[in-house]
């Protein structure tokens, strides 16, 4: 009998342990789960859905070095809306986020599988444009400023975007390739809006 007491008791004991570490097992999945989905949000912007900047600075970083090592070619596009801030003086603030969120969508629906979209921030959103070059970067940048104009609202008239490009150039880091495509659309902006400029980094 106080051999079957102990045999229970052990039994008992096992189911316990097993039950505990499967409790534990599922509970660490959980926790797994619910980081990832938060890590994968603090990447993303909540209104365009599109990459943040955090997301796509390793991405930058990541095609700075594949052109160092491996001579991959890589563009940037800078996009901005032009004359946002009066869309939001003139319809309100819900009209300027749904501007912003169809925008996102257009850019996503006219980019190649292997380029990122991301909100750069506010109404100006930066295309990475992977194996390259300036003249297919213009032509890229083209045909998204093409799409952005034929979008429509039912309150907001046609909106367009200036765009500036700029292609990387080995040894010169992210500022140095950030900031003629900066000069680039502030030139698009300058020479009259809705244009494409590009220049070498």
């Amino acid at each position: 009998m106080e051999h079957y007491r102990l045999h229970l008791i052990l039994s008992v004991v096992g189911i316990v342990i097993i039950y505990v570490i499967l409790l534990l097992v599922y509970r660490n999945n959980l926790i797994g789960r619910r980081n990832a989905i938060l890590s994968e949000l603090a990447q993303i912007d909540g209104l365009t859905t599109l990459l943040n900047r955090r997301a796509i600075i390793p991405l930058l970083k990541d095609a700075i070095r594949r052109r160092e090592q491996f001579n991959h070619t890589v563009s940037i596009l800078l996009l901005d809306l032009d004359r946002f801030k009066a869309i939001n003086d003139k319809y309100g603030h819900m009209t300027g986020d749904e501007v912003l969120a169809k925008v996102g969508e257009q850019l996503k629906a006219h980019v190649r599988s292997g380029d990122r979209v991301c909100r750069w921030g506010g109404e100006e959103f930066l295309v990475l444009a992977s194996d390259t070059g300036l003249l297919q970067a213009q032509l890229l940048g083209e045909k998204l400023r093409t799409a952005i104009g034929n979008l429509h609202f039912d309150d907001v008239e046609r909106i367009s975007i200036s765009v500036g490009i700029a292609e990387y150039k080995p040894h010169e880091g992210f500022s140095s390739w950030y900031e003629p495509a900066d000069r680039a659309l502030y030139e698009a902006k300058a020479k009259g809006r809705n244009k494409v400029i590009g220049f070498a980094a």
